[in-house]
């Protein structure tokens, strides 16, 4: 079931043109300016006694104050481009965002019918394999009894050009050389019919063969049509387990981590949450990997 897509209506009809114009006064003009007097005190201090660190936490006042100054200028001067701006922002949201909404649930529709046409070609598929591998087999039934017809045929010959084998020497032995003469002619015969036999079906086998080839590779696999200006694929994501947290998900991590240093790619080290440890545990701080340092912070007293 895909979403109903509401019209966006603009409410405000936009204007056909927008000027903006903004005054700079001295003031905001000297708030612009950096001529590196603030540098050059601060590398020209030599701190080496109390009176020296006192004038130089002072001058950390007058910048800070000048600072923020600097700051109310430009807040000031960026309230009317703001709104402005915030006007035609609001002016381009409605055609933006009703776009957006379409695109998204055509995405949707086009995400169902791929996973509709997945589903049918997979079925047809798995047909078509089926009656292939059905034609093979048949096929294959074809060819062993053909060959199992040949060998029989063959043996049976075979046995033939023995008992005429058998005939020619009792012949020769009673000096009947007529009778000897025919029997191996007939032997002879048979062991001709016998090779012929099995020749004929080898080759009957083959043909079988060749016609199950040639019927399965008729039947191609089916693939699906691409989307001219549009590509579907695969998009593996991961996802908690049904009925798993992301706490649990996360301890099962990190004690999976001991074996498969593999995973210790996917913690993440949480630096906030550690430094709030080390404000509170001070030396007490016990973090494997990690030591608490008193990183001392230079802040200014307001006056």
């Amino acid at each position: 079931m895909s979403a109903v897509l509401q019209p966006v209506v603009t409410e405000v009809e936009p204007p056909h043109d927008i000027t903006l114009s903004i005054k700079l006064t001295d003031a905001v003009r000297s708030a612009m300016l950096a001529n590196g007097a603030a540098t050059r005190l601060a590398e020209s201090y030599m701190i080496d006694c109390h009176e020296v660190a006192e004038s130089a936490a002072s001058d950390i006042l007058v910048l800070n104050r000048q600072i923020a100054g600097i700051k109310t200028i430009k807040d000031d001067l960026e309230k009317e481009p703001k709104s402005t701006l915030a006007k035609i922002r609001a002016w381009f949201v409605p055609g933006i965002t009703e776009r957006e909404e379409a695109i998204d649930i055509i995405k949707s529709k086009l995400k169902g019918w791929d996973a509709q046409e997945r589903t049918r070609i997979a079925v047809e598929n798995k047909q078509r394999e089926e009656a292939a591998a059905k034609i093979r087999r048949e096929a294959e039934a074809k060819a062993r009894a053909e060959e199992e017809r040949a060998q029989q045929i063959s043996r049976d010959k075979q046995r033939e050009a023995d008992e005429q084998e058998a005939k020619r020497k009792q012949a020769e032995a009673e000096g009947n050389t007529r009778a000897a003469a025919a029997a191996a002619a007939a032997r002879g015969r048979a062991e001709q019919e016998a090779a012929a036999a099995l020749n004929a079906g080898a080759a009957k086998s083959e043909q079988h063969h060749l016609a199950a080839a040639a019927a399965t590779t008729s039947a191609a696999p089916v693939e699906q049509a691409k989307v001219a200006g549009s590509t579907m694929r695969d998009n593996w994501v991961a996802k908690l387990k049904p009925d798993t947290t992301y706490a649990q998900a996360k301890a099962l991590i990190v004690a999976a981590a001991a074996t498969n240093p593999m995973l210790l790619g996917v913690i993440e080290i949480d630096l906030s949450s550690l430094n709030k440890l080390a404000k509170g545990l001070h030396e007490s701080f016990d973090v494997p990997g990690y030591v608490a340092v008193n990183d001392r912070l230079v802040a200014g007293k307001r006056k």
